[in-house]
């Protein structure tokens, strides 16, 4: 038996279009991409790398973007938040409450919506857009905590993270923290869900850790950057991208595979402060890039090559003999391949 894991990963395309640093990306709808930037909302074509449409009339700074369950955008902006219908595009809704930029937002699975801002987190209403609980945690100074990202487990129950070295898992329901998770030693920019329901975070500290939220523990540290970590994002093959900030010098994206805690790809280049990434449906990643731009690389892993598709793309280059595996890997090589482990076994 030959067991490999084999990571493919090559530019796709460049989306050029905004004139601004672009703060925030999320998904829409038939794989559309949605990029916002200091009073540019922008909607693209990500498989031809056309821009569709610019939303117009919106004429505030972007920080952060969510798509709610009923279809509608929500654009975070510095204090307030706008809900537009695109497809008309109309403003529904400008919701007031917040005192400084939402640096996050998040769709919960009851149908309500999280956002954060400074140290507050609200959790609004889509029905009549009323702010029907907020998230405090008692223990942090709400004049110099700030949170930074959002996300939601597979259980529903909340993740927050910010200017301060501890993640909190709330209950959305009760309000109540139902665990905080202590290892970072500085500030956490990113979290993440992982595809076994394991939650990652990136931190200022140059790591990202691996967590059970369920029992709180530490699984692994994932060490390679050389510069704090601003943004996460999990391929839909389960691979965990990572990239850092760095001033005067190029970017660091990292790819990792999570199941060996291996890193498995580095890209470097120059980014727009702060980088962003996101992962596409089509297993494709888009970051924020140089210029206001936006690049898409695919990431793609093949675990088995009992994978048809993969088993044919590979056959004709292995041997019943490891004497050749050198030949075998140049040929991998050649053909843009990476490969990030190897196993040789008996095939009975």
């Amino acid at each position: 038996m030959l067991l490999l894991i084999l990571y493919k990963l090559k530019i796709d395309i460049t989306l050029l279009g905004h004139t601004t640093p672009i703060r925030s990306l999320v998904a829409y709808h038939n794989g559309s991409l949605v990029s916002g930037g200091f009073r540019e909302i922008l909607f693209w074509d990500t498989k031809s790398g056309r821009q569709i449409k610019k939303l117009a009339g919106h004429d505030a700074h972007t920080f952060s973007l969510a798509v709610l369950q009923d279809g509608s955008l929500a654009i975070g902006s510095f204090k307030e938040i706008f809900i537009w219908n695109t497809e008309k595009n109309q403003l529904i809704k400008t919701l007031i409450g917040h005192t400084n930029e939402v640096s996050s937002m998040v769709s919960l699975k009851n149908g309500y919506f999280a956002s954060c801002s400074g140290s507050d987190i609200f959790i609004w209403d889509i029905k009549n857009w009323k702010i029907i609980r907020m998230l405090k945690d008692q223990y942090i100074s709400s004049n110099y905590f700030f949170f930074y990202s959002l996300v939601v487990l597979n259980n529903g129950n909340l993740a927050s993270a910010g200017r301060h070295t501890k993640i909190q898992i709330w209950n959305t329901t009760t309000g109540d923290i139902n665990r905080i998770l202590y290892g970072h030693v500085q500030w956490v920019y990113s979290l993440a869900v992982l595809h076994d329901g394991n939650l990652a975070s990136g931190s200022y500290d140059k790591t990202i850790i691996i967590w059970n939220t369920n029992t709180g523990k530490i699984l692994n540290t994932l060490i390679g950057h050389t510069s704090e970590i601003r943004s996460l994002a999990v391929t839909t093959e389960g691979s965990l991208a990572s990239i850092g900030l760095t001033y005067r010098a190029p970017q660091e994206i990292l790819i990792w595979d999570t199941r060996t805690s291996q890193m498995i790809e580095k890209i470097t280049g120059y980014t727009d402060s702060p980088p962003k990434l996101y992962a596409l449906e089509d297993g494709r990643l888009a970051y924020t890039s140089f210029n206001f731009t936006i690049s898409i690389i695919y990431v793609t892993n093949y675990s088995n090559i009992n994978n048809s598709t993969t088993k044919n793309t590979i056959k004709k280059l292995t041997t019943k003999t490891v004497d050749n595996i050198d030949l075998f890997l140049q040929t991998l090589q050649q053909k843009q391949w990476k490969v990030g482990s190897l196993l040789f076994g008996r095939n009975d």
